[in-house]
């Protein structure tokens, strides 16, 4: 089956599951904003790819055969599915995407370890002051709504790098512990 038989096989499925969940054909059109006949079309290609009937329809509305009871579960759980899938997406971008701010010459070689780890967590680079990870080789200025960490190297001649993260933005606390790790090895 190509993208295209599957998208229609995946249209009419969600739109049974709705004619079953609503137990009228013409209340689950009216609430898609399509036409009534349109849909029954849909529900009768449904059951011609199929090969069986699905519903039992009457002036009182319409109900799943026993077969149209399986379809009907199964066309949950796809709904479902693409409810959870949305739901993650839409958490993954509001929660996973952090800014960062590294002096000129500051590498982070094992960057992309990071990147490895946590795929979720989508890192931009910003040049600003305001950015929810910021690195600094000058002491950064207290503040409440951050985390700020002081890191000494060296025996005899002593580097300081400073990592200040937002405390609220669980992402970028995971970094600016990466990024602190990562400057002990």
């Amino acid at each position: 089956m190509t993208i295209k038989n599957n998208l229609a096989l995946i249209r009419r499925l969600l739109y049974f599951y709705a004619v079953i969940e609503n137990g009228r054909i013409n209340i689950t059109a009216e609430r898609n904003g399509i036409k009534a006949a349109n849909l029954s079309k849909m529900l009768t290609e449904l059951e011609e790819e199929i090969g069986a009937p699905l519903l039992e329809r009457s002036n009182q509305g319409v109900k799943p055969t026993v077969l149209g009871q399986k379809i009907y579960q199964l066309s949950k759980e796809l709904s479902q599915n693409i409810s959870f899938l949305l739901d993650q997406t839409t958490e993954h971008n509001m929660e996973a995407e952090i800014s960062y701010c590294f002096p000129e010459n500051f590498r982070l070689n094992n960057l992309e370890e990071f990147h490895t780890r946590h795929p979720d967590i989508l890192l931009i680079e910003e040049k600003s002051p305001r950015a929810d990870v910021i690195v600094s080789y000058q002491k950064l200025p207290d503040d409440v709504s951050r985390i700020i960490i002081k890191n000494n190297f060296g025996n005899t001649i002593t580097q300081t790098v400073w990592v200040s993260c937002r405390r609220d933005l669980e992402a970028a606390v995971l970094f600016a512990e990466f990024i602190n790790t990562s400057l002990h090895l």
